[in-house]
């Protein structure tokens, strides 16, 4: 490996190592009010998917991404730009989303909110194809190739196995978060658990039927997705952070991925799938990517 590649990576494994503590530190700050409450993903329907329209500092556009149609919307600053990648079947206007990409402008970020594939809205636009993983990385791609610099990467749940299907070299550095990044193991712990499967029976329904489209059976999603797309870990900077009592992906899923330098884990005690804007605000998904004191 030559002189510059050690140094690159050793910056890389830097910046996930400060990130994982900054983010640690952020989750130890808050009140104990927040430790497991043993309600998993129930806390999260109640709070985190609530409409959230963005505000005027976004405009909403349909862009070409490799020939597909998708809905994004976009704010300008003067950071690096920071895509945001959410879950399976979320929209522009879930609350959770909608309210982090609206901190990272206000704090400057230019933003890029990319609607998942099976939202409503874009599956409208695509005539409900459900698209491999590794055909929505191509389009993440052409996306941040519309962006003035390369963009650091927001990703959350599904999302995360989309981030990491894009060719190598796509974003500057990338935080994935209560991270469904093994989608073939979320189907599989949803076929042993009643309550998240039902929410995501029903939401899988929503979208489709929302975008006037049969839903397919929500079984053959995941192989749907996963066709031709091994998703590998990138060699990027990667902050993986996951919740021990998470109901939907098992703790033990993340934790055991192989990781390369520059590639960090951290199992936070609580915050449930995605539960983690509800517990301890949403500010601490930007924590990452906010600029260190010198």
């Amino acid at each position: 490996m030559s002189r510059e590649a050690e140094g690159a990576r050793a910056g890389a494994e830097a910046w996930a190592v400060r990130a994982a503590r900054r983010v640690e530190a952020r989750l130890a700050a808050r009140s104990h009010w927040w430790s497991p409450l043993d309600r998993g993903v129930l806390l999260t329907v109640r709070t985190d998917y609530r409409e959230r329209q963005l505000s005027a500092a976004f405009t909403v556009n349909t862009v070409d991404a490799a020939g597909a149609p998708r809905r994004v919307a976009q704010a300008r600053g003067s950071g690096r730009p920071l895509m945001i990648l959410p879950g399976l079947y979320a929209g522009l206007n879930e609350g959770l989303f909608a309210v982090i990409a609206e901190l990272a402008a206000q704090r400057g970020r230019a933003v890029l909110l990319v609607e998942d594939r099976l939202a409503a809205g874009t599956l409208a636009l695509t005539g409900g194809e459900v698209p491999s993983l590794q055909r929505i990385g191509l389009e993440l791609a052409a996306l941040a190739r519309t962006l003035p610099a390369q963009p650091d990467v927001l990703a959350l749940s599904g999302g995360a196995a989309a981030a990491l299907a894009a060719p190598p070299g796509t974003f500057a550095r990338i935080a994935t978060w209560s991270g469904a990044l093994d989608i073939w193991a979320t189907a599989e712990n949803l076929a042993r658990h009643l309550m998240p499967r039902f929410h995501y029976a029903q939401v899988h329904k929503r979208a489709f039927h929302g975008a006037g489209l049969a839903a397919p059976p929500i079984a053959t999603i995941p192989a749907l997705l996963a066709a031709g797309a091994p998703c590998g870990l990138p060699p990027d900077p990667l902050l993986i952070v996951h919740a021990e009592d998470d109901p939907v992906v098992p703790a033990s899923v993340v934790a055991g991925l192989s990781l390369d330098d520059g590639q960090t884990v951290l199992v936070a005690p609580a915050g449930a799938h995605l539960g983690f804007g509800t517990l301890v605000g949403v500010d601490v998904y930007l924590t990452p990517f906010e600029e260190e004191p010198d």
